[in-house]
């Protein structure tokens, strides 16, 4: 667990690593000259899992960006809820700011 989040999604399933894993791993990949670096040892799987089926990880990145979508979503009319209209107003100006310097 992070904080007072509740774990979700891999890291709830594979765990988390500490700063200090990620280091060793570093060193280690470093001083072995290697290319990539995958401080987790499940990431080269996921890599495997991608590469093999790269619609079926697409279609998954999609689902992902829908759910936090619908997320923002319920996040905005909830803080609507709670201070009315200038929320509103404040976040349509930076998410049209975010969306114009990103190129979309």
């Amino acid at each position: 667990m992070i904080g007072d989040e509740p774990e979700k999604g891999s890291a709830s399933v594979d765990g988390i690593i500490s700063p200090e894993e990620v280091a060793e791993s570093v060193i280690d990949g470093l001083a072995a000259e290697r290319f990539l670096i995958l401080p987790h040892p499940v990431v080269a799987g996921y890599m495997q899992r991608k590469t093999a089926d790269y619609d079926r990880w697409l279609g998954a990145c999609r689902n992902f960006g829908a759910s936090c979508n619908s997320e923002m979503r319920r996040v905005s009319a909830t803080l609507s809820a709670i201070w009315g209209v200038g929320w509103t107003r404040s976040r349509e100006r930076l998410v049209g700011a975010s969306r114009s310097t990103s190129g979309s």
